[in-house]
């Protein structure tokens, strides 16, 4: 899955994305010889991936949330916490932990659970190869505010032929006045074709018409990058 704050991050640095790479998450169960562990300790997302293994084998244990799967691994090993600790096979061998499960993440469809990582570049292009697949973020903070505004996006971004894969709603990060009262919003589109397509382009200048308020000299679209679409 994707970091929300990641993307934050990006924007407010400028940083460009120019690839992606998508690495399968395998998670295993190590202990410090408990049979009954009262606590199941990992991140919350790690509890999340493996929540079927959990339910079917430990369902009346509670799940206690840490700050990273490595860090469960070191409160069941070093701070002989007791319970289990879901986390990298590296991670629970390195603080002395018994495997007593391996690869316990959910699989939807006999897919496995995955994360994204970024690769990020000051520069503004890379290059583009038409015969691949790829997908681009974009960056769109309304200066407006009426009902219906996702909507009224993405029908931009259909009418234009394109596909949307992902949207992440977030809290603006931009200085954003708006008439009524409420928390500003900007929303994360990760759309389905390379920014040098003559259709992004276009469905791009689009929004910035029509989400910009007139007289107004705001930025509204910010394009993130565009890179090869991974292999699921």
């Amino acid at each position: 899955g994707l970091v929300q704050e990641c993307l934050d991050v990006i924007y407010e640095q400028n940083l460009r994305i120019v690839g992606l790479h998508r690495l399968p998450i395998t998670l295993a169960v190590g202990s410090m010889g408990d049979i009954n562990p009262e606590g199941v300790y990992s991140h919350p997302k790690a509890l999340a991936q493996c929540s079927e293994w959990l339910w079917d084998n430990y369902p009346e244990s509670r799940q206690i949330a840490t700050t990273s799967t490595a860090q469960a691994a070191k409160q069941v090993g070093e701070f002989q916490s007791g319970g289990l600790a879901i986390a990298s096979l590296e991670a629970l061998r390195e603080y002395g932990l018994e495997i007593i499960a391996d690869d316990v993440g959910n699989k939807k469809h006999g897919r496995t659970n995955f994360t994204d990582f970024y690769l990020l570049s000051r520069d503004n292009e890379q290059p583009y190869d038409p015969s691949r697949e790829y997908l681009t973020m974009v960056a769109i903070t309304p200066h407006i505010d009426e009902p219906g505004l996702l909507a009224r996006i993405l029908m931009q971004v259909d009418y234009y032929g394109l596909n949307n894969a992902k949207i992440h709603s977030r809290p603006a990060l931009d200085d954003v006045n708006l008439s009524r009262n409420g928390e500003p919003q900007m929303f994360y589109l990760e759309v389905m074709c390379h920014q040098q397509s003559p259709e992004f382009r276009r469905c791009i200048e689009s929004l910035e018409f029509k989400l910009t308020p007139k007289g107004k000299d705001v930025e509204v679209v910010r394009v993130l990058g565009s890179y090869e679409r991974p292999i699921l």
